[in-house]
């Protein structure tokens, strides 16, 4: 992918609802990693929103590390084992973190959209799977491309490949305008 816009893919079964009078605007759902996603495809994401007259629903996904003990073989009912102790609830803090990053990256994009309907949604879980799973009832989806290698090429990460080859509604993707990615909006 070496165009210097956004590319918008829309896949057959989204076309073919379109000429049959398919369904109306679904809203729009942005890939976000509130790390690394360029100001550029938060932007697009919520001026498609704005345009649309539909809710931006953010979604962050996370992998959460493995529970203590949840690799381990169930055991044999014939064993008496005691009640599994209580967890620690490692994971519940991560989600916390990842909510907290969400909205400190999406605050100066809300405040510059007031009339978007902003959804945030931090969850365990694939991305991509996640991103595939909630095309199925909207209208966009937006991802971002990956800078310009170092050899010049264009690359997509794994999330954008996945949305476009399993996505049910027209997949944006948008490149970075440069490298400063992440700074907000105006930075």
């Amino acid at each position: 992918m070496t165009a210097p816009c956004p590319l918008v893919v829309v896949p057959h079964e989204a076309r073919a609802a379109a000429l049959e009078g398919g369904a109306e605007a679904g809203r729009v759902l942005l890939g976000l990693h509130p790390e690394e996603t360029p100001d550029e495809v938060v932007d697009f994401a919520f001026e498609a929103a704005d345009r649309r007259g539909v809710p931006l629903e953010a979604v962050t996904a996370l992998r959460l590390p493995p529970q203590p003990g949840a690799l381990l073989a169930a055991p044999s009912p014939a064993l008496q084992v005691p009640p599994p102790l209580p967890l620690a609830d490692d994971g519940a803090e991560l989600v916390r973190e990842a909510e907290r990053e969400q909205e400190e990256r999406l605050r100066p994009f809300a405040a510059r959209w007031p009339g978007v309907g902003l959804v945030p949604v931090v969850a365990p879980g694939d991305a991509a799977g996640r991103l595939v799973e909630g095309s199925r009832d909207a209208g966009l989806l937006v991802v971002g491309r990956h800078h310009r290698h170092h050899l010049g090429s264009l690359l997509i990460g794994s999330v954008a490949h996945a949305v476009l080859h399993h996505a049910h509604c027209p997949v944006a993707v948008v490149p970075a305008a440069s490298s400063g990615a992440g700074a907000g909006p105006g930075a």
